[in-house]
């Protein structure tokens, strides 16, 4: 199937390989086939994990260039239902070092390391291919919004800031219903959107619970701005799906025991 797939993909044929997909799994390939100008790059190497019912292949490398000349290349995973052999999703793979950070804490499930992996993966895809409505259903509804821009100057006394040396930092904290206002309003005006995460830190809620802070130092690119910061994100894994209850941006790396006291969290 990926052989037919990547096939499809070079000779940008996808109604040929559509029977391979669910709806949503088809609907994520055609949203990626606009995401800029695609192309299959080398040779592929093929290797799939199964986790539950799903079974994840890594990867198809993929270069996507822009109006304004901007390129990159992003790994695309493929997961396959395993019941019924159809790719169900699709999403750019993480980074070599975030992928390590999770895979590597060993003292939790291996089930909780790929549902993370496979989340993370979601998560920065989402912004990219601008899935509103997935982002809608893993924020809480009373979720914690701090966004972070980078400004030649902050001086308005009711946001909240860092002390930095440059006031060049703006934060604003947001209820669910204005970050998404704003957010499609970001996703109508650019044109791409590229998260790219690394530095990755995780810290867990006592009592083996499975809640999750998560660190990363994210590269936002987009066709009209960028800036790298950290992000953190309080993720639920207790749920049918995962929930973020936190997600907060800030320029510097702030250790995770004073970013956010797991031992108060009461969820």
């Amino acid at each position: 199937i990926m052989r037919d797939v990547e096939k499809a993909l070079r000779e940008n044929d996808y109604q040929s390989v559509r029977h391979y997909f669910t709806n949503e799994g088809f609907g994520m390939l055609d949203t990626l086939s606009r995401y800029g100008k695609m192309m299959v790059v080398g040779e592929q190497d093929y290797n799939f994990i199964k986790i539950d019912d799903q079974v994840i292949c890594r990867d198809i490398n993929m270069h996507f260039a822009f109006k304004n000349h901007a390129s990159f290349n992003r790994d695309v995973v493929f997961r396959f239902d395993y019941n019924t052999n159809k790719i169900c999703s699709i999403a750019f793979r993480l980074s070599e070092v975030t992928e390590n950070d999770i895979i590597s804490k060993s003292r939790w499930s291996k089930e909780a390391r790929l549902v993370l992996v496979s989340f993370l993966e979601d998560y920065q895809t989402a912004y990219a291919l601008k899935r509103r409505d997935y982002l809608q259903g893993i924020y809480s509804d009373d979720a914690l919004i701090i966004v972070g821009h980078i400004v030649e100057k902050t001086v308005i006394p009711d946001r909240a800031q860092f002390n930095l040396s440059e006031n060049e930092v703006s934060l604003m904290k947001y209820d669910k219903d204005t970050y998404f206002k704003n957010l499609s309003r970001t996703f109508t005006v650019q044109d791409y959107i590229n998260i790219h995460f690394a530095e990755t830190d995780f810290t867990r809620a006592p009592g083996n619970r499975e809640i999750y802070g998560v660190r990363l130092l994210q590269e936002y690119y987009s066709s009209t701005y960028c800036d790298i910061g950290y992000l953190f994100l309080l993720v639920d894994l207790t749920k049918d799906k995962p929930t973020i209850h936190v997600r907060a941006w800030q320029p510097d790396k702030v250790d995770l025991d004073k970013l956010m006291g797991m031992k108060d969290l009461r969820l």
